[in-house]
């Protein structure tokens, strides 16, 4: 609801007496404080696991060579092509998260100058209804 950008309109039920018939709908409107509460609970420690896979350069695919001040075009697209690739593996397996990766700046010495960062959610572990009923 927060990070697809949906309109969603949420109405509590109200009742004047014991009867269904005096039900009415009211408009729930969450203050600031519940969504910044529901975005802490979706992106805690507990909901979230993520792996970060390191590896190598590899000559003509992943490497440091600059063009122009920048990552070399091909770097640039095979680790987008990584990436995607690895995101789409998460969605078809019914993972819900996000996935990118990482290059330092050739000036930085590091031993693996690339990396893939996995981060799943695990929506199951969020209290959403109590969300609603704040």
């Amino acid at each position: 609801m927060i990070i697809t950008d949906r309109d969603i309109i949420v109405y509590q039920p109200e009742f004047s007496g014991e009867s269904l018939n005096t039900m009415k709908l009211k408009l729930h409107v969450p203050s600031d404080d519940v969504f910044k509460q529901f975005t802490n609970d979706m992106l805690s420690h507990e909901s979230m696991s993520c792996i970060v896979a390191s590896f190598d350069d590899m000559e003509g695919w992943f490497d440091n060579n600059e063009e122009g001040g920048s990552l070399n075009s091909w770097t640039i697209q095979h680790l987008e092509k990584l990436s995607n690739y690895t995101a789409q593996l998460m969605e078809a397996e019914g993972f819900h998260g996000f996935v990118y990766t990482r290059k330092p700046w050739k000036e930085i010495p590091w031993s693996d100058n690339n990396s893939l960062i996995i981060c799943a959610i695990n929506p199951f572990n969020i209290d959403a209804a109590s969300f609603f009923l704040r």
